[in-house]
């Protein structure tokens, strides 16, 4: 059963700043002094001058938010970047230093009324996964989604290999675990849609008997 409707904010529809947007598309370079604009589409921006040096990187954000009685208030304050060593030993890891908590984490959001952006364990009010707060039934739907996309990501690249010198690549274990996962997530589909259309129409005949087994959870 989904949670009642309690006004809780997920991390698809609040504002958020993530490093892997800002890595793609080469807005933060190191060695180098960027400014750019980030814009989203119910018409908030925020101006961000990055300073990428080896010794102190960080993030100058300013942008104007209205107060509670309406009165443009301007917000400006340095996000820190942190460079760890990667586990795989070659070159480094970026992380944002969260203003409020001082944590790292990839992400930034503004929830809440928060006039800030930090990390999503900054905020004493639950940021929640959209999978969180829905039905049972629908969160096999959302998943599906979330996965095919995954997938269909992993099949688009130019360059898949599916072993490198005899050994199968991580890649090719992930495209394959994302695999299993849709082709069951899309078992589950049809189960769905069976038991909405048996509301519709009671005296439906049962299901095939390969989806029996799988009954309860839609029940």
């Amino acid at each position: 059963m989904g949670r009642k409707k309690t006004g809780a904010t997920t991390t698809t529809n609040t504002l958020k700043i993530e490093l892997s947007y800002l890595l793609k598309h080469q807005l933060l370079k190191r060695g180098t002094n960027t400014t750019f604009s980030l814009r989203w589409s119910g018409g908030q921006s925020v101006l961000v001058s990055a300073i990428f040096d080896e010794e102190q990187p960080y993030l100058d954000l300013s942008y104007v938010l209205k107060d509670a009685n309406g009165q443009l208030i301007t917000q400006s304050y340095k996000v820190h970047l942190e460079q760890l060593p990667s586990n795989l030993g070659k070159g480094y890891v970026l992380y944002f230093i969260c203003p409020v908590g001082g944590k790292r984490c990839k992400i930034l959001y503004m929830a809440y009324d928060s006039p800030i952006f930090k990390a999503r364990n900054a905020y004493r009010q639950r940021i929640y996964y959209s999978c969180q707060i829905v039905s049972k039934n629908h969160y096999c739907l959302v998943r599906y989604a979330t996965l095919k996309k995954q997938l269909d990501s992993i099949e688009q690249k130019k360059y898949h290999k599916r072993k490198y010198r005899g050994i199968v690549t991580k890649r090719e274990v992930k495209k394959q675990n994302l695999k299993h996962k849709v082709n069951l997530l899309q078992h589950f589909k049809v189960m769905y849609a069976y038991y909405e259309l048996k509301k519709i129409i009671p005296s439906l005949p049962p299901p095939p008997h390969f989806l029996l087994n799988n009954m309860a959870m839609f029940q």
